[in-house]
Parts: structure tokens; sequence; C-alpha cells
């Protein structure tokens, strides 16, 4: 299969679309599709747009962008009032080309590789043509007979394969023997009732047609004076209807755009609050990021740490065996010491007995009565001295609360009248502010408005007036009654031009089978027959008809325009920018008039713009006033707009009263304070306690009890030395002092030693005592670093950089989207207010528009009994006249039927001759491969009928009158095995792409990936672009392109 496909165009020149752009076309408002080569499938939901992208490939191809056909028009998107625009970028073996259709403008552009660029609508045509290799004759229909499958053509069923061959190869399926007869029996029917009988043919009616239009055109000329009073009042009606529709436009277009300026500003609010919740998570991130870096050399000096503690261990088991031994002997020392330190202890202490008992001097019993009684004296007036003192630091407490809440509510008057003053200030910026926008807004109106104005033709109403008398003559001669009418009917492999009245045929709304000249018809049949028919003043018609339209465009050239239409409206354009101008300066007198100053039209706009830079100054200062406020009151101007004036002086005038209240209660505690007397109970605690004092010196004390027990302690002091002494000795034994110290130092040296060796050791680096707790916390800590870094990484990995970009760089596009719907409408900002009071104008205009329109219907209804009228005489005289061209058109019409009943059989014969066995032999192919070889052969016979071979059945299996043999997806099968035949046959050494609408909706999984592998061979020189909705298991990834709603 693969050598027998790749045969049939080994050396063709390929043809692959590259990009698809869609600007307001259906439901895309500005999408580009991206195609690579070979086999691509678009998949998307159903409503996303597929049938469109394949219309708008064919719009591209082969649809002049000037069409007025209202089924091509329809095909903008919804509510737009403006055309489409379809780009499409074709890959080839010499380059890229590029087709431009602004169905807008009304443009055609081909770009060649080479930069040059085609606008000829016919050039365009054949050029795409050539390169698609497709006829010159009818390539739009060739196109859709072999190139573009649709998908309803794929589920025909088996009922459908007849007609779709017929259709697509022999361009109508119309039988030529079938042909003929229909001509002769057209022939029959056109001159039936010439001679009688109740049926009356086209001939016998034109005929009638006649004798009927001289009557009337005599009876319509007695009512030729009625009629004129009712016609010239409607046209003052139909004028003021105009014009207020197009002030009710102005107003509905001005109401929008503000509506349309209020939603991008929340959408720009919103937006901007998500992005910087992007923002923060971004931060987070690099704060994540930096707390990684500082942990990371943490764990590397913990891991070393713990090798250095283990390198320890060795030798803390030495200093362990030493520490033993020196505490021994320090253990040892100790004893020793002890009981030299409690001997030495206890002799010092016998000392100081002695001494103190020589420090005791006589007493006097009178002076100890006297100090008891003076101390009973001074412990009552000292509880008197602590109960004003608990009082009075009560009273200075509450003062102290009193002296705060009068300064903490003093700050907040100071704050509160700051507040008010800087609310003052805000007022007059806003009011500065206002005034100075309203009065710029005015300025960039006039300026804009003579902007525009300069920029503008002047247009002559001559002009446009002759323009309009052209264009209507040219009207009145192409919409006169056709002379000749021409049925098209497309004949099997035939393919024939058509001109009418010397241009070539435009585009025929579908479904028509008609069109009519007016003067002349010509058709070719190219190698076959060529006729003319024509009217006897046809050379004269069409002479005054091409003067027509060159004066036409010489003065539609002129002015640059395209129709007498654009002509009008750009007119209409000079006057209104002309009116706009006029108000414009309106509202800039008034407004400068208002401020005070003297309005000149000379000085007008420089006047405008001193003033409004004199009030943008004064707000500046009145701004620096507030940004200061705002700065000591540490609030935005936002919250401070926000506060009502009232309550915040309503909460002012109370916090005044709370301040006098604070302040009485303030001297009220004052004087509590200076009546508790303190001082005078402290000078007589001191008097109290300066003649104890004498009596305790006179007698060595320092207290009463001191003078009491001192007779006592001297006796307990005597006995107390001698027992010291005696506790010394039993302590001593057989040692003295001296031969106990001598000991003590023997052992020092003992220890000393030890000591030396312990020293070494521990020169060689410190040895921690905890070195088992040092090893298990390094341990600890270093598990908890590592936990701690696992955490941060898994932090960073959940706030993925790449996604915060991308969410960042989403919400910064909505963003841009929003400020730049805010930027495009902000001429149209308006207050609730506003739209308000502008939705009420627009009311009461539609109100006055519906009671004009009232009128005018009335105005109507009054005309319409008045029905004839000087244009009646001269359309009876068209009628009459239409009516004896019909009549010459009729019998013009039976000479051309009798020469093509003679004709198209032979016609028919050679067309077909060929094409059916090159089909049957490329349908079998593909057929063989599909069905796996079920279907060995597949044939087309003469009546058009697929014909499909089986080994397992001895005949052929027709598949238009045995169609209940074939179940639906082998009728497919059959379908598409025939459209990629016809696409080999019809592209003339051409690999042009092929386009395919869900092929595989009956097709089971076996038949689907058959399906696919001949595609997916077929790929290999042509590109293959199938649209699904079905996300198949058998598409490779890399084959897929998937449609984006969110651009539509």
């Amino acid at each position: 299969m693969s050598t027998e496909v790749r045969g049939l165009c080994a050396d063709a020149e390929f043809v692959r679309i590259k990009r698809i752009r869609m600007v307001g076309f259906r439901s895309f408002q500005d999408y580009v599709l991206e195609l690579p080569p070979g086999l691509v499938f678009v998949c998307g939901p159903n409503e996303s747009g597929k049938t469109g992208i394949m219309k708008a490939v064919q719009l591209g191809f082969f649809t002049d962008a000037a069409t007025t056909r209202q089924d091509v028009r329809r095909l903008a998107s919804w509510g737009s009032e403006q055309g489409f625009r379809i780009e499409l970028t074709l890959d080839t073996q010499d380059g890229e080309w590029e087709i431009v259709r602004d169905f807008e403008a009304g443009s055609n552009i081909l770009i060649r590789p080479d930069g040059t660029r085609v606008r000829d609508k016919y050039r365009i045509l054949e050029i795409v043509s050539g390169l698609l290799g497709l006829p010159q004759q009818g390539p739009e229909a060739a196109y859709t007979a072999s190139l573009c499958v649709p998908q309803d053509e794929l589920a025909t069923g088996p009922e459908g394969l007849q007609k779709l061959i017929e259709t697509r190869v022999l361009g109508g399926g119309v039988d030529v023997v079938r042909l003929a007869n229909d001509a002769a029996r057209r022939i029959s029917d056109l001159r039936a009732g010439l001679r009688g009988g109740s049926r009356l043919g086209e001939l016998t009616l034109a005929l009638n047609r006649v004798e009927e239009l001289e009557t009337r055109l005599k009876q319509v000329t007695d009512k030729v004076q009625q009629g004129q009073h009712a016609r010239a009042k409607l046209l003052s009606l139909t004028e003021e209807v105009e014009q207020l529709e197009r002030e009710i436009k102005l107003l509905e277009r001005k109401l929008e755009n503000a509506k349309i300026y209020a939603q991008a500003k929340t959408a720009y609010e919103r937006e901007r609050g998500e992005f910087m919740k992007v923002y923060n998570l971004k931060q987070k991130r690099e704060q994540l990021v930096k707390q990684l870096e500082q942990l990371e050399p943490d764990i590397k000096c913990l891991s070393e740490r713990k090798a250095v503690l283990h390198q320890e261990a060795s030798r803390k088991f030495r200093l362990e065996q030493l520490h033993r031994d020196i505490s021994e002997v320090q253990r040892e020392v100790s004893r020793l010491s002890e009981i030299r330190d409690k001997a030495a202890a206890l002799l010092v202490q016998a000392r100081q007995a002695e001494v103190e008992i020589q420090k005791f001097g006589p007493i006097d019993p009178a002076e100890a009565d006297e100090a008891v009684r003076l101390n009973q004296l001074l412990a009552h007036q000292k509880e008197s001295l602590r109960r004003a003192e608990q009082d009075c630091k009560e009273y200075e407490r509450q003062l102290e609360t009193c002296q705060e809440d009068l300064k903490r509510k003093s700050q907040l008057e100071a704050r509160l009248s700051l507040m008010l003053e800087t609310r003052k200030h805000v007022e007059r910026v806003n009011s500065l502010a206002r005034r100075a926008h309203a009065l710029e807004q005015a300025i960039r109106q006039h300026e804009n408005a003579k902007s525009e104005f300069s920029v503008l033709m002047p247009v002559s109403a001559e002009d446009v007036n002759k323009a309009m008398a052209l264009a209507a003559e040219i009207a009145a001669m192409s919409q006169m009654p056709a002379g000749l009418d021409v049925e098209i009917i497309p004949e099997p492999g035939v393919y024939a031009s058509l001109s009418i009245d010397g241009g070539p045929l435009e585009a025929v709304e579908p479904g028509a089978t008609r069109v009519s000249a007016l003067k002349q018809a010509e058709v070719v049949v190219p190698d076959i027959i060529g006729l003319r028919v024509m009217a006897a003043d046809a050379e004269q018609f069409l002479a005054k008809l091409q003067q027509s339209r060159e004066n036409l465009a010489q003065i539609l050239d002129r002015y640059g325009v395209a129709t007498p239409q654009a002509l009008s409206e750009a007119f209409q354009k000079y006057r209104d920018s002309e009116a706009q101008v006029q108000a414009a300066c309106g509202r800039l007198r008034d407004l400068v008039s208002a401020a005070g100053a003297d309005v000149c039209e000379a000085d007008l706009s420089t006047v405008a713009k001193k003033l409004a830079q004199d009030l943008r100054t004064q707000a500046q200062q009145a701004q620096q006033a507030v940004v200061a406020g705002l700065k000591e009151l540490a609030m935005d101007q936002e919250e401070l707009e926000k506060l009502e004036v009232s309550d915040v002086e309503e909460e002012l005038q109370t916090l005044r009263r709370e301040i006098e209240e604070l302040t009485r209660t303030s001297s009220r505690l004052r004087g509590g304070i200076e009546g508790l007397r303190i001082g005078e109970i402290q000078e007589t605690v001191k008097s109290i306690t300066r003649s104890i004092d004498s009596i305790f010196k006179q007698a060595g004390c320092t207290c009463l009890e001191d003078l009491i027990d001192k007779a006592e302690k001297l006796q307990e002091l005597q006995g107390k030395a001698k027992d010291l002494r005696s506790r010394a000795q039993d302590l001593l034994g057989d040692w003295t002092m001296e031969v106990l110290e001598a000991e003590i130092s023997a052992l020092s040296q003992d220890i000393s030693r030890l000591e030396e060796e312990r020293q070494d050791i521990l020169a060689l680096g410190p040895v921690s005592e905890d070195l088992e707790e040092q090893l298990e916390r390094i341990e600890q800590e270093l598990s908890a670093k590592q936990r701690e870094r696992d955490q941060v990484e898994g932090q960073i990995r959940a706030l993925d950089e790449a996604d915060l970009d991308r969410r960042e760089s989403d919400i910064a596009l909505r963003l841009a989207v929003a400020q730049r719907e805010m930027n495009e409408n902000i001429e149209y900002k308006m207050s609730p207010e506003g739209i308000g009071q502008t939705e009420i104008a627009l009311d009461e205009k539609r109100q006055l528009f519906q009671e004009l329109v009232r009128e005018k219907d009335r105005a109507e209804g009054a005309l319409e009994g008045i029905t004839e009228g000087i244009e009646d005489v001269a359309r009876v005289e068209e009628q009459l006249d239409s009516a004896k061209r019909q009549l010459e058109r009729i019998e013009r019409e039976i000479k051309i039927l009798e020469i093509l009943r003679d004709t198209f059989p032979e016609a028919r014969s050679r067309a077909v001759s060929g094409v059916l066995h090159l089909l049957s032999e490329a349908s079998s192919r593909y057929i063989r491969h599909m069905t796996k070889g079920r279907y060995t052969k597949m044939e087309i016979s003469q009546d058009l009928s697929p014909l499909l071979y089986s080994e397992s059945r001895g005949k052929p299996i027709n598949g238009t009158t045995e169609k209940e043999l074939l179940s639906s997806g082998t009728a497919d099968q059959v379908l598409l095995a025939v459209r990629l035949a016809i696409a080999d046959l019809m592209s003339q050494g051409k690999c042009p792409p092929i386009i395919m609408d869900d092929p595989f909706i009956h097709f089971d999984a076996a038949r689907r990936q058959a399906a696919i592998e001949i595609l997916r061979e077929v790929s290999g020189r042509f590109q293959v672009i199938v649209f699904t909705c079905h996300d198949y298991p058998e598409i490779a990834v890399e084959q897929k392109v998937r449609l984006n709603p969110y651009f539509m």
C-alpha cells in the first residue's frame, strides 16, 4: 500500500496551510491557529469553532472580500456592526504565500514569497487555483468536490453514495440524455397554449401580459396628479425621524462606552488584587530559597562537628582515669584540710568571742526602761505614718491615672482637630480637581474637534448630488427588467464560463439556478462550444452604462472613496465635524466664563489652559496640606474620606467635656494629698528615733532587745570561748597545726603531678565533659536541620516559579486588557448619576422618536390610498417594455435550448471518458487497505454506482441498489476512499491540503485505526487536516492541535 500511494504524486509540488488568523469571524474575536505539516488533528468540543475554521479556509481561498452576499456578511461576530478579516499563510517549495481577505474594508491581497503584492481579485483567484492544482473555471466547486470533506457528506449512508459521486465527480450528477429530453420538454412548455388548450406556456403568458399592460397604461394616466401634498409631508417627517435616530444612536454609543469603562475599572481592581497575591507568593519563595541557602552551611558544619566529637572520645577515657586518681588524692587532701580548717575555725571563733567579751561595758536599768517606753511610742507613730503613706500612694496613683487620661485625650483632641482641618483641605482639592478636569476635558474636546475638522477634505454638495444621481441612474439601468434569463445546469465533468453584460458572472446566491442579463449573455465551454446572445440595442445601452460608471468613478476618485454612499457619509461627516467644533467651543466658553475669566475667541484656548493650570496649582497646594496632615495622622486619604464630619465634630465635643471633668478630678486628688500631713508625722518619728539612738549609743547597743540581752550574751560568750578551744584540741588529737600543714603540702604535690599529665592530654585539644550529650545534641540538631531543609525544599517545590510567572503573566495580560479598555473609553467616563441622567435623556428621545414614527406611519397610511403617480406611468411603461423584452427573451431562449439540446450529449461523452477508470483504480487501493482485504476492488459504473468486489462473494455489491448489504461504517469507508481518489485525480501535479470534518463517526476501533493509517500514508505528500470533537487514543500527541476557547 505504501508504494502504491506514494507513487501517485512523487514529484508533485506540496502546498500546506501553515497559519490561519480570524478576526471578528463568527465566535473568533482574534484567533491564530498554527498547523504543522503532515497529518494533524484539530481537536475541540462542540461549538468550539471547527466548522467556522473550515468555512474561513474556503472564504480565504475563493471569496471576494467586497462581496455583498448576505450569507457571507452574516459570518461576522455576533453583535458586530463591522466586517471580519481572514488571513491564510501557505507554505510551498518556493516559500510562504499570504492571502488577506478584509471583508470590512472590502480588500483582497495576495503576498508572494518575494514580497510583491497582488490586489486584483481575478488574478488572486487564478494564482490560488494554480497553487492548489484546481481548474481555472469553477475552482471553488472543484475544491469542495475534492479537497474539503464536510462531515455531513461522510454521514450520508449508503443511500447517498451515488448522489455524492454524481455531484463531486461529474459536477451535478444530471444525465445528459435526460438533460436533452428536459430541453425538449422545456421548449414544448414555453410554447404551450399558442394553438389553444387550457395550459398556457410562458410565451402565451408573455403575449397576454403585453396586452394587459397596454390597457393598464391608459388607466394609470388619469390619476397622475394625486398625492403630491401627502408625499411632501412624509418627506419632512422622514428627515426628522432620521435626525432623531442619529441622536439616539450617539447617546446609546456614549452610554454603552460609559458602562464598558465602569466594567473595565472593576475588572482592573480585581485583577490587581490577584497580581499582588502572586507577587507575595514569589516574595515568599525567594525567602525560602535564601533560608535553604543558609541551612546548607549549618548542616555541613554540624556534620564536621560530629566527626570531631568521635575523635575526642578516645582521649576522654584517659582523662576520666586521671580524674579518678586526682579525685582520690583530693579527697584525702580535703579530709585533712577539713580537719585543719575546722580546728582553725574553732580557734578563730574562740579568739573572736574573747574580743567580744572585752567590748561589753556597764548597763543602766533605768535607761533600758526608758528605751522600752520610747520604742512603744515609736511603733505607734510609724503605724500612723504607714497608713498615711498608703493613702497618699493611692491618691498619687489615681492622680497619675487621671493625668495619663488627660494627656491621652488631649492628644486625641488635637488629632481630631487635625482630621477636620485635613478633611476640609481634601474637599477643596476635589473641588479644584473637578473644575480643572472639566476644563481640561473641554479643552481636549475642543482641540480634538478642531484637529479632526482640519484633516477632513471639504466635500461639495453638488458633487454629492451628482454622484447620487449617477448611482441612481446606474441602479435604474441595472434593475431594468432582464432581457435574458440564463438557467444554470451544471454538466458532469464540464467547466463553463459565463459572462453577463460584458463582465464575468458574480457570485450567485446559494440554491440559485437562474441569473438574468440586461442585453448580453455569453457562454463558453472550452474545446466544445461558445455561444453569445445579445439584444439589438446592446452596444448603445452598454456604452451608456459604461459612461455613467466612468463619470461616477471620476467623482469618487476625486475624494478617494469607493461608493456614493461613502461620499455622502464623508459629506455628512464634514458637516458633523464642523458642528462638533462649534459645540466644543461653546462648552469651553461657558466654563471659562463661569470661572470669572474674560472670554475672547482669539485666545479662548490660551485663557482656558492658563485657568486650568491655576486650578491645578491651587489643587497641588491644597494637596500638600492634605499630605502633611495625612502623614501626621498616619492615615491614607481614602480612609479619611470615609469619615463623617458630623461624627468627628460630635466626638470632639464629647472629648472636650471629658477633659474638663478630668481636670477637676486632678485638683480634688491634690487637695486630698495635702490634707494627710505626712511631714508632721515624719518629724515626730525622727525625734523619737533620735532619743532612742542616744540611749543605745551610751549603752553600745543598736536596739532595745540588744540592750536587754547584752548582759545575758556576755556570760554566754565566756562559756563559748572555753568550749571552742576544747573542741579544737579534740579534732587535732596527736597532730599539731604545723605537722598537718606539711602532710597536706605533700599530697598537693601529687595532685600537681597528675594534673600536669592531664594538662598534656588537654593540650591536644579541649575534651568536653558532656561528650555523649554533645554528640547526641549534635545529631539531634543535624536531624532537625535536615528536616527543616526538606520542609523548605517541599515548600519551594509547591511554589513553582514557572507557574507563578505564568500566573503573573496572565494576570498582567488581563490587567493590560482592562487598562486598555479604560484608556480607550476614558473620554466616556461617567458617574452613576451621569449614566442615570443619560438613560433618562435617551428614554425621552426614544419616546419622541416613537411619536414621530407613529405620525410618519399615519402619513404613509394616508399615502397608501393614493397608489398612482407619475412614476406609476413610467413604471407601467417600463413593465410594458420589460414584457416586450421578456417576450423576446423567451423566443431567444427557445432558440438556445434547441442548440443545447443537440450539443450536450456529445460534450458529456467526451468529459466522462477516462475519469471512471482512473477513479476506480485509486478507490480500489484505498478500500482494499481500509477493509484489510475484505473488499479487494471497487469500480465506478457508467450509472455512477460504486461496485464493491469481495473474494467471499461471487458478484459485486452495488452501493446504490444493494445498500442494505453495507453497514454505515463500510459506507463511510467507501465515501472516504472515493474522496481520497478524487483528491489524487484533481491535484494536477500539486499536493494541496485535504480537510476533513470528523470522518470516523461510524468507525469502530479497527476501522478507525485502518483509516488513520491511510491518512498517515496520504500525509506523506498531502497535508491532511482532520477536525474532530473526539480524543481518539490512536492519535499521537504530536499530531494534535487543541482549540483554545479563551480567545473566542
